[in-house]
């Protein structure tokens, strides 16, 4: 009798074991059937840009699109920050992103590990951060303020910036690919001066010539003879408005030493030109000189003789002979 009950309880041990087994697989096929299913509807991941820059805040969204951002008037070598975001529910790895001329363009960085979706940031042991996307124009001087490159020719431009990765659909590794064309117009700083209506280059001036401290701290000028009869125009040539102050600077005798008069400043908008007559007679005077201060308001310079000084200005003297 103790024999037969114990097979008996034996017996039922198993049955148990047996149902435990399996309840703990079908549990166990509903939670990978649940995953699969919340895999499969977490969208692919795709790139965003938002503009750190003061002088915007649109965000370009793009998932195997291209989308147009205005960076606006650029006077010299400028940097444009965005951020890099991903705007889908699955994460963005193997990253790279390249711009469409190295020549003029620089992007940094170049690659990127992951890109965690925003919106599961803790999922699956994810780690966010939000990577700073650094995008350069070079146009003239360097933004370090160190160091000269070539200027861009005036006009509307376009930089394409393209970032590509991969991404997962479902349970499946897709590649995607987003271009971002970055839109902007250079400006150029340039004037040229006509004498008596005969138009004249930069390189006629006849030297450099230091003026000391007399309209700047030994600031480096370009001196320009001209005769007494001489009618001298400047005209802005560039596509950015100019301000230009004159001074009146002269010597009442051989003996004597520098005298300023009168001063005149003046706005100059593109295509403009304006007479640079005398401000006051001439004909009492030993030496008569108009100091010119030429302001572009950090626009970089279209001169292979002037260059701007510390103060961003371009300065050249005018001397009646």
């Amino acid at each position: 009798m103790m024999t037969k009950k114990r097979f008996y309880f034996s017996s039922t041990i198993n049955y148990i074991f047996i149902a435990c087994l399996l309840i703990t697989s079908s549990c166990k096929k509903t939670s990978d059937e649940e995953t699969r299913q919340f895999e499969e509807k977490r969208a692919p991941g795709f790139f965003t840009l938002a503009a750190l820059d003061s002088r915007s805040n649109k965000t370009l969204k793009s998932s195997n699109n291209t989308l147009n951002y205005n960076l606006g008037e650029i006077k010299a070598t400028d940097n444009f920050d965005f951020i890099l975001t991903n705007g889908g529910d699955m994460p963005i790895f193997d990253i790279n992103l390249k711009v469409n001329d190295e020549s003029i363009y620089n992007i940094t960085p170049k690659s990127i590990n992951v890109l965690p979706s925003n919106k599961f940031i803790n999922y699956s042991n994810e780690i966010g951060y939000i990577p700073v996307v650094s995008f350069e124009v070079i146009h003239g001087i360097n933004a370090s303020g160190i160091g000269y490159a070539d200027l861009l020719d005036p006009g509307k431009k376009t930089a394409e910036l393209t970032i590509s990765g991969k991404t997962l659909s479902g349970i499946d590794t897709v590649e995607i690919s987003s271009v971002f064309k970055l839109d902007y117009s250079p400006l150029i700083m340039d004037f040229v001066f006509y004498r008596s209506g005969e138009r004249l280059t930069l390189s006629d001036f006849d030297t450099y010539y230091f003026l000391g401290n007399t309209v700047g701290d030994f600031l480096d000028h370009i001196i320009y003879y001209v005769e007494s009869n001489d009618n001298m125009q400047i005209e802005n040539i560039g596509n950015t408005t100019l301000e230009v102050v004159v001074t009146e600077r002269y010597r009442a005798t051989s003996i004597s030493t520098d005298s300023y008069g009168q001063t005149m400043t003046f706005s100059l908008a593109p295509h403009e030109t304006t007479s640079l007559n005398y401000l006051s007679n001439p004909s009492n005077k030993h030496t008569y000189h108009l100091d010119l201060s030429v302001n572009g308001f950090g626009t970089a310079l279209n001169s292979e003789f002037l260059k701007l000084q510390s103060d961003g200005k371009a300065y050249i003297s005018i001397t009646w002979r």
